[in-house]
């Protein structure tokens, strides 16, 4: 079985990290409603945090390197048909609060019914720059894990199918970057 993730350490300096939260702060296009108010299919609530989107041709020169990796990994462990991503994509920028106990339940990113496509990774980056508790990041895979401590700056990749949750922020806020690697769906 090939591991259910990978996580890169310390890749942005906190300096960086603040400067792609204050690029996406003043740039960002739109607040996603929809994936705010997340459902499991028994239509119960399951994501609590704020999201904004932004354009990837906005954020790309912050982020190509990162992305240019994850491309290596799948090349050498996965061999997924994968797409590049296009300048007209969004990714998320989430932030979860203590004040409403932010955090997103179980669920998989890659179920797609209705397009020739399927998310073949996910890839989380933490722009947090300030001092958070809780919002620890979990899987499923024969039980329940916590993956990796997710610190500002850090990265981790997954394929999408792997079941995985953000526990609730007990303090403080916690700032991510959502990336969806997409491809051709799977068979």
């Amino acid at each position: 079985m090939k591991t259910t993730y990978w996580f890169w350490n310390n890749i942005l300096s906190k300096e960086k990290c603040l400067e792609i939260n204050n690029f996406i702060e003043k740039n960002y296009d739109t607040i996603e409603k929809t994936s705010c108010e997340a459902t499991d299919i028994n239509n119960n609530k399951i994501k609590y945090c704020d999201v904004k989107l932004i354009y990837w041709k906005k954020v790309k020169h912050f982020l190509e390197d990162i992305i240019d990796n994850c491309y290596l990994i799948n090349q050498e462990e996965y061999g997924f048909n994968i797409w590049p991503i296009c300048n007209n994509h969004y990714i998320n920028y989430n932030t979860y609060t203590s004040e409403n106990n932010s955090n997103y339940d179980w669920h998989i990113d890659s179920v797609n019914h209705e397009k020739n496509s399927d998310v073949k990774f996910t890839i989380l980056i933490n722009t947090s720059t300030d001092i958070y508790s809780g919002g620890e990041f979990e899987q499923y895979s024969h039980g329940v894990y916590k993956v990796k401590e997710l610190t500002p700056g850090s990265v981790i990749m997954m394929p999408s199918y792997v079941y995985h949750r953000v526990r609730p922020i007990k303090s403080g806020q916690r700032k991510t970057l959502a990336i969806f690697i997409q491809g051709s769906k799977f068979i």
